[in-house]
């Protein structure tokens, strides 16, 4: 099967960058499928990969939008993945439909890698440094009787307030 391969002119380009520029969504993505319909003769697949390889370093169309998260967001991000599960899509469509599925991933697991950094480096901030003393000189610790000795008077729920006030009184 010998398909005929038909050139891009100056005439299609511009047609090309005008109907992407049409079918560009608010959060950054681009419809192919509105800019094959745009482009007679052309399919969805050829749009895209002639942009994607040749045009987009020639033309100045913005294909990256950036986002600048706030905190409030990233908060909002964390708990709407544990609540839906990694559903990219309904994450996206209910809470941040101006953003791609691809910009929520890179989020969450770049900031799954900060926490995991800032926890690692309080562990060994933890370690390094030296646990303060207890003194412990102040306190008197009851006689226990012993096992050679007469327990009769001995009173176990007695003991256990000894050493409850005892520890109340380290802590």
């Amino acid at each position: 099967m010998n398909k005929e391969y038909k050139t891009w002119s100056e005439q299609d380009k511009k047609q090309l960058i005008s109907a992407i520029e049409q079918a560009k969504r608010k959060c950054g993505q681009i419809d192919w499928d509105d800019v094959a319909l745009n482009m007679s003769g052309r399919s969805r697949q050829q749009c895209k990969s002639y942009f994607m390889n040749i045009l987009r370093k020639e033309s100045n169309v913005d294909m990256v939008k950036y986002h600048t998260w706030t905190q409030l967001e990233v908060d909002t991000l964390m708990h709407c993945v544990q609540l839906e599960n990694k559903n990219w899509d309904l994450i996206r469509q209910n809470y941040f439909p101006s953003l791609t599925n691809h910009q929520l991933q890179a989020k969450y697991s770049y900031t799954l890698q900060q926490q995991t950094k800032k926890q690692i480096q309080f562990r060994q901030m933890a370690k390094s440094q030296p646990k303060p003393p207890i003194s412990v000189s102040h306190l008197t610790i009851p006689q226990l009787p012993t096992a050679s000795g007469s327990c009769g008077d001995f009173n176990s729920a007695q003991l256990v307030s000894q050493l409850q006030s005892l520890l109340s009184t380290v802590m």
